[in-house]
């Protein structure tokens, strides 16, 4: 409510202050974000999970001569992982 903007001269008007009133009419979290259509969250679990995979680990001989880049076998090894979110 009372959402107001104001251009910050000194700036060259490329910068703005920000004001506004917020009244709060539930407990602050991603369920309710989602309940009263403030953010569309999607899909999500209530615990956090940790998993940890060292990327990068291979075993092996590679011999260069036989145009191996090593970059190339590990990209490889791990392209898979794309289509489930990690970026390589």
């Amino acid at each position: 409510m009372n959402i107001d903007f104001q251009p910050v001269e000194s700036l060259g008007r490329m910068l703005y202050s920000f004001t506004a009133t917020a009244i709060e009419v539930d407990e602050a979290n991603i369920k309710n974000y989602q309940k009263y259509g403030i953010q569309n969250v999607g899909e999500y679990q209530s615990y956090v999970t940790y998993e940890h995979e060292v990327l990068g680990q291979i075993q092996g001989t590679y011999d260069a001569d036989d145009g191996n880049i090593l970059t190339n076998i590990i990209a490889q090894k791990y392209a898979s992982q794309a289509n489930t979110g990690f970026i390589n």
